[in-house]
């Protein structure tokens, strides 16, 4: 079983990269979840993640999987969800198994 998404701990400031390739559809605050990065991979996938203490991303740029994206929070955590056309998908099959 999991949730929508994972949350990873991590030292505070830490640089957060992206998970994959893709457009970035939207980067900023979102009600109170504060700064949020969500981007477009492509086939229906999306990652959204959250617990940025600032944001180098920006809406309708492009990222390479492995680029930077931004900081994490003083509370270390950074929280990342997978979806396939709006569903969640296990974030952890993703990684380890890619997008098919």
């Amino acid at each position: 079983a999991f949730a929508e998404g994972i949350t990873l701990t991590t030292q505070p400031d830490a640089p957060v990269l992206a998970p994959a390739d893709g457009r970035v559809r939207y980067a900023g605050e979102f009600q109170n979840y504060g700064l949020v990065l969500i981007i477009d991979h492509g086939g229906g996938f999306h990652s959204v993640l959250t617990g940025f203490s600032r944001l180098s991303a920006t809406t309708e740029q492009w990222v390479l999987a492995g680029e930077p994206l931004g900081r994490v929070a003083a509370h270390g955590s950074l929280y990342i969800e997978i979806r396939r056309n709006g569903r969640p998908v296990d974030p952890l099959q993703w990684f380890t198994a890619g997008r098919s």
